[in-house]
């Protein structure tokens, strides 16, 4: 488990609260206890929760990192990235996971990237980052 943190509450909130909704949907790493403390390097006080560690796929695949950067990638950006580098995709890949997020409820996701998803131990494709996000209930 790790701790991600922000700078006040109510973005801690906001971000515990959608990643809490898509965790239940196993689309996100899951969560526990909010904290609140001052950050030793930083010598301010932050606000966080705990979170399941999951590598990003620019932790573990550099050379598709310029393939996240659209949005959305297409379906055939997917096949022809598996041909080329012989790696499997998830079976639900960031077109998937983008299609998916809509589903529970999720509007304006424009920033899935490399580094804002990543891999669970069980395989599972999924969104760190739900920064820029809005849930219908919200917008």
């Amino acid at each position: 488990w790790g701790c991600k943190y922000w700078a006040t509450r109510d973005l801690r909130d906001l971000n515990y609260r959608y990643q809490s909704h898509a965790a239940n949907y196993d689309l996100a790493p899951r969560v526990k206890d909010k904290i609140s403390f001052i950050h030793p390097s930083e010598n301010r006080m932050v606000h966080g929760f705990f979170t399941e560690i999951c590598p990003t796929l620019l932790d573990d695949h550099p050379h598709w990192n310029h393939l996240f950067w659209r949005h959305p990638c297409p379906d055939m950006e997917w096949q022809r990235y598996e041909e080329e580098t012989n790696i499997d995709f998830p079976a639900h890949g960031l077109p998937n996971l983008t299609a998916l997020l809509r589903d529970i409820g999720f509007s304006h996701i424009y920033d899935l990237h490399s580094n804002n998803v990543g891999f669970m131990d069980d395989g599972r494709f999924v969104c760190i980052d739900f920064g820029q996000m809005t849930l219908k209930d919200e917008a």
